[in-house]
């Protein structure tokens, strides 16, 4: 008699630790460095299109550029921060800050997307902001 209470006992926790073992759940976890270093990452990335895109807004209300500028420059752009789908979260972030610098409105005249004189006044409005953080 002694038995069968022992082995019910038995089994039924052992019933509760399977059940209760099989709604774990588990989760990948992630260095708190590593997701600290993509947040800020994505802190500078977005400041910096946030920065180009008011100033590029600035400009085209001003009249110094057109709507068909404002479009060349930001699909230059889109196009040249595509990223591959298996690409890798750093080297996209790299790439995108490479594009957001201010060094690209020098590729912007070379490619005959703007002219040197709204180049000039275009690195002058960005200059007014601190975009140095985008490079590293």
């Amino acid at each position: 008699m002694e038995n069968k209470k022992l082995s019910k006992i038995f089994f039924i926790l052992l019933s509760i630790v399977i059940i209760a073992s099989s709604n774990i759940s588990i989760s990948n976890a992630k260095e708190p460095m590593m997701d600290y270093k993509y947040n800020l990452e994505e802190q500078k990335i977005n400041r910096a299109k946030f920065i180009w895109k008011s100033s590029l807004q600035e400009m085209r209300k001003k009249e110094e550029f057109t709507d068909k500028d404002i479009k060349n420059i930001e699909e230059y752009m889109n196009n040249s921060m595509k990223s591959e789908k298996l690409e890798g979260r750093i080297k996209k972030y790299n790439r995108e800050k490479k594009v957001l610098a201010v060094s690209t409105v020098d590729e912007l005249v070379n490619n005959n997307i703007i002219n040197k004189e709204q180049g000039e006044k275009l690195k002058k409005r960005l200059n007014k902001y601190d975009l140095s953080n985008l490079r590293e």
